[in-house]
């Protein structure tokens, strides 16, 4: 992986940049064969990591592609991403602070390390699917499919337009009033 011990990172910090293929991201996660998702491009990343005693600061940058079923119509589609993040890094050991506290805007971008390495390749990941949707859209008006005929709204009128869908509860009360 990706690790990086915590006496190597200079005062002055570290650059890291690169390019993983898909064997290197598919290796990220647990089960790869249950992804909804395909990896279209390599990651291109550049992340500078700096310390000050127990604290790491990771900053850096993402580029990827990744190919969707849309979630509507099931047409294939491939986004591109670009996140940019800017993470501090504490030692687990302070993990446990007061139950109740407030929180600040900076302590949202807090996150733990244990041992003395940091693994840039969880981070890697996380940031992927922080930046990947939970319901990728092939575009943001897509009509999706046809729940009778299966037709792709996107592309063609289906039949089934004309149809009036009723709810069957509410065919009880058709003749209520005619009484």
């Amino acid at each position: 992986m990706m690790n990086y011990r915590l006496e190597d990172i200079p005062p002055e910090g570290i650059l890291v940049q690169g390019e993983q293929d898909e064997s290197w991201l598919k290796s990220l996660f647990s089960d790869p064969e249950k992804l909804e998702f395909k990896f279209a491009s390599p990651v291109s990343y550049e992340i500078s990591i700096f310390r000050s005693h127990a604290l790491v600061l990771v900053k850096g940058w993402l580029n990827f592609k990744i190919s969707f079923s849309c979630s509507r119509c099931l047409e294939q589609f491939t986004l591109g991403f670009h996140p940019e993040f800017d993470i501090s890094l504490s030692p687990a050991q302070f993990q446990n602070l007061p139950v109740e506290m407030e929180l600040q805007r900076e302590d949202l971008d807090m996150e733990f390390y244990s041992g003395k390495t940091i693994d840039l390749g969880s981070i890697i990941q996380s940031q992927m699917m922080l930046a990947i949707p939970f319901y990728p859209l092939c575009r943001k008006d897509c009509q999706g499919l046809c729940p009778h005929c299966g037709a792709n709204k996107n592309y063609e009128i289906c039949q089934c337009e004309e149809r009036k869908l009723v709810n069957s509860k509410v065919l009880i009360l058709k003749d209520f009033f005619k009484k």
